[in-house]
């Protein structure tokens, strides 16, 4: 019985580290972005991206958006990115790759409430907070929840 495994006839780009290297490379320079930050903004961003015939990624595009600068910083990191291409009979190839780039914010951050707001005018006075809900939402219920507080100063 032929029991050998096949070998691939173009070898794939290799993270030197392999895949927990790579993990440990984005979140180590992977920055929050401060406008993602301040409106609490968390999710998965996936990126699409191409590796050049000398390892470096030379282009990358987000397929799945958050906004608030996530996008921008994800494209940041991943152009960081280096691979090792293995020699394969002398072919000169790029590679397609798919990554999720994961946004979570830190418990101390994602705990504290938003900070509070003053707008003034000559003859008007607002000030606001935001703050999350502690009221437990229905399992079937994604969105958020949030309580306003407004003081009118007369």
């Amino acid at each position: 019985m032929y029991n050998e495994k096949k070998e691939r006839f173009i070898k794939m780009p290799v993270f030197e580290g392999g895949q927990k290297a790579l993990k440990q490379f984005i979140n180590e320079n992977l920055q929050y972005p401060p406008e993602a930050q301040k409106n609490r903004i968390e999710g998965t961003i996936q990126v699409f991206f191409i590796i050049g015939t000398k390892g470096k990624v030379i282009e990358a595009k987000v397929i799945n958006s958050l906004g608030y600068g996530c996008d921008e910083e994800a494209l940041r990191v991943i152009k960081l990115l280096e691979f090792r291409i293995p020699q394969t009979h002398n072919i000169r190839a790029t590679f397609n790759k798919k990554i999720n780039i994961h946004f979570r914010l830190n418990k101390e951050v994602a705990s504290e409430p938003h900070k509070e707001i003053n707008i003034q005018g000559p003859d008007l006075q607002i000030q606001y907070q935001i703050i999350p809900s502690t009221k437990p939402q229905p399992a079937a219920k994604t969105d958020n929840s949030y309580t306003i507080q407004i003081k009118f100063n007369s």
